[in-house]
């Protein structure tokens, strides 16, 4: 799954969009999931259960991320920049079903609960529930 993301993705460098585009679709054909050539992934970020994932062009993913299946790192609609999707920080674990939508921050060391929908910027060491739910760990016991 990450082999075919990192070939599109140095197709895409090339300026062979249709080509990476094409390529990126095995993935969809594959393993159900949709990552966009664009999106940068760090070498160690892992896919427990690779089913249903969406990743959107501009998004970002940083080292130590753990992402589960049916999570969507996509654009909300509203924003028109170059800059669409979310950023996840390092050492950040995204449940089963999870939503980050629009140009976010996620911070580092940060845990999204299964099944939260999220529009707004995230702070470090936080353990996000809903959008009306968020706990701040502390730094030192972490």
């Amino acid at each position: 799954m990450l082999l075919i993301y990192r070939i599109s993705h140095l197709i895409w460098h090339l300026h062979l969009y249709t080509l990476a585009r094409l390529i990126s679709n095995l993935n969809r054909f594959l393993f159900k999931i949709d990552i966009h050539p664009e999106a940068k992934i760090a070498n160690t970020v892992k896919f427990p259960s690779k089913y249903g994932i969406v990743i959107g062009s501009s998004a970002v993913i940083k080292d130590h991320c753990v992402i589960h299946q049916n999570v969507t790192l996509g654009n909300n609609g509203k924003d028109l920049g170059s800059k669409r999707h979310p950023t996840v920080e390092e050492n950040v674990i995204i449940y089963p079903n999870a939503k980050l939508l629009g140009p976010i921050v996620v911070g580092h060391h940060t845990i999204v609960e299964a099944g939260c929908v999220y529009n707004r910027n995230i702070e470090s060491y936080s353990y996000v529930k809903n959008i009306k739910e968020i706990y701040h760990f502390n730094k030192n016991s972490y």
